[in-house]
């Protein structure tokens, strides 16, 4: 069996056969597993076809366009993805890194940003002045052949920033736009696009995007349900764990609010606990445990998760 990368189904035999693996294995499979939920499906069609607008053709450059929606709603899963499927080369030409990712924080300047960037492209960080470090990393995109540079977490750039950081970030993008580098693809809050409708240098260049939201109660009947079984299908475990079963999936729904991250993070930690205990599948009491050690995307403390004959 393939242990890489945990993103395709198993048999039931394979289960089984994966069941028997040493712990650290079995680990793994839940650290790296990758399931194809409509989200994800639509979060990486938008991703291509904002690279390649046009079937057959080439990577656009000098567009700038959002993925856009709320935390664990998985867009870092998606850009990941994206980027792993895109990956650097090498000839004689020297190296190109087609797709960059990069993570912006709360507290992070331009300087800092530049140098995740270069970082990225295979470069060592900047160690120019302030004023040339815009230059110095235009330079290192096109070094590097870059056609599309994700930034993940871009709200930070703009939210709750002073005005100078503030336009340095907005400078930037426009930047590597206008010079037609690589196309800008800011990842993050719907927050995004509050900046970009007050900045007429960004929002006058056509704006694209894409917003993700979370499974909705009315979507649990068929996504929720294909997206619980089609996990179902990636466990290390030699029998289901039933995660269909009605009172299970409404606390599934209720304790991850429809967020695919919130989810895995409950089924990888229970998991966890399933697999300390010898147990041939991952069964309720793993479920609550997991859940009273993470917190719920509704907190409510009297609220008693997974726990049969509980009142609700």
């Amino acid at each position: 069996m393939e242990y890489r990368r945990n993103s395709k189904p198993m048999t039931a035999e394979e289960r089984v056969e994966a069941s028997k693996q040493s712990a650290s294995v079995r680990q793994a499979l839940m650290e790296t597993m990758l399931v194809p939920y409509p989200q994800f499906r639509d979060g990486i069609k938008f991703i291509r076809k904002f690279h390649v607008p046009v079937e057959g053709g080439n990577p656009s450059a000098g567009r700038i366009g959002g993925l856009l929606g709320e935390s664990r709603v998985g867009k870092t899963v998606i850009c990941n993805y994206f980027v792993s499927q895109n990956p650097p080369s090498y000839d004689d030409e020297g190296e190109s890194y087609p797709v960059v990712y990069v993570q912006a924080s709360d507290e992070m300047k331009l300087p800092s940003l530049a140098d995740r960037i270069c970082i990225a492209t295979g470069a060592r960080s900047l160690t120019v002045k302030h004023k040339l470090v815009v230059d110095a990393t235009l330079l290192r995109l096109a070094a590097a052949k870059t056609q599309l540079l994700i930034i993940d977490d871009a709200h930070f750039m703009y939210d709750g920033r002073n005005q100078t950081d503030r336009r340095n970030f907005i400078s930037f993008v426009k930047m590597v736009a206008d010079q037609k580098l690589a196309s800008v693809l800011l990842v993050g809050e719907d927050s995004i696009l509050d900046t970009i409708d007050a900045t007429p240098t960004l929002s006058g260049r056509g704006f694209v995007y894409e917003s993700l939201r979370a499974f909705s109660k009315d979507d649990e009947k068929k996504n929720f349900r294909n997206l619980l079984l089609a996990i179902e299908d990636r466990l290390p475990f030699a029998k289901p764990s039933n995660f269909i079963d009605k009172s299970i999936a409404d606390d599934l729904h209720r304790f991850s609010g429809g967020l695919i991250g919130r989810l895995v993070n409950l089924i990888r930690q229970a998991s966890y606990f399933a697999i300390d205990d010898g147990s041939a599948q991952i069964m309720r009491e793993h479920l609550r445990d997991a859940s009273r050690r993470l917190v719920p995307a509704h907190p409510d403390r009297s609220y008693r998760y997974f726990e049969i004959g509980a009142k609700k």
